[in-house]
């Protein structure tokens, strides 16, 4: 007489996110399509709430002037070719602005009005695009929900 093996068990379940290697919000019940539309509806949020800071001043003050000034210095030196490597070999000396949103500004910068106009438009761009990159991440990894928390 042989002994008869015992039943193999059966592995013990796992959430659908860990076999189908969706994400877990996805396997909720969310579609890709339903997370990108409030991705959508947030970053249209951020932008309608941000336009009327953005058209609240018409001249630059304070602390816009340096920004500006230093950005036409930068663009008058060589703008990138000239300006990073200063940067990186300490000879910007400048220690209250940070030289990448200078470096930025100096892609765009004239000694003209229409330059302050033209670097709150830039500015306004990179933060609503970097407000679309930070909702898409979180949608990624929360799903909707954390999409309309965090907006």
């Amino acid at each position: 007489m042989t002994a008869t093996p015992p039943p193999a068990e059966s592995p013990p379940d796992e959430p659908p996110s860990m076999t189908s290697g969706t994400p877990a919000h996805t396997a909720g019940g969310w579609s890709g399509v339903s997370s990108y539309a409030v991705v959508l509806a947030g970053v249209v949020f951020v932008a309608l709430k941000s336009l009327p800071a953005y058209h609240e001043t018409l001249r630059p003050e304070y602390d816009e002037l340096a920004y500006l000034d230093l950005a036409n210095d930068m663009a008058e030196a060589g703008g990138w070719r000239s300006s990073l490597p200063r940067c990186l070999n300490g000879e910007y000396r400048e220690a209250n602005r940070h030289p990448l949103y200078l470096l930025v500004l100096a892609t765009i910068a004239e000694r003209d009005p229409g330059f302050y106009q033209r670097a709150k438009l830039a500015s306004w761009l990179i933060g609503l695009g970097s407000t679309c990159v930070l909702l898409l991440i979180v949608s990624r990894i929360s799903g909707p929900l954390g999409v309309v928390l965090v907006a």
